[in-house]
């Protein structure tokens, strides 16, 4: 039965090939890269409340948060969660 997609050992990979250093490869995925954050900028914090890692994603311009990771719903579940378990102590 014939599927139409060609076995793993014949495919060819996105970048090249994984070790091969390919310069062209490199480029064409730091264009990839540079074109799909153009206009943001990453800040990097430390939520004090749970210690986690905060990652957002904000625009250039206007300063706004444009996304986080994680949502401010998960660290205040996580808030909580620690809250509801330092009153049971």
């Amino acid at each position: 039965m014939a599927s139409g997609i060609p076995p793993i050992s014949t495919a060819t990979p996105a970048y090249g090939t994984p070790g091969s250093g390919s310069l062209p490869d490199a480029r064409s995925l730091q264009r990839f890269l540079d074109n799909a954050t153009a206009g943001t900028q990453l800040r990097f914090r430390v939520d004090s409340d749970v210690g986690r890692v905060v990652v957002q994603v904000l625009d250039v311009q206007s300063g706004e948060v444009v996304r986080q990771i994680p949502r401010e719903e998960a660290l205040q579940l996580a808030r909580d969660a620690l809250d509801s378990r330092d009153r049971q102590a």
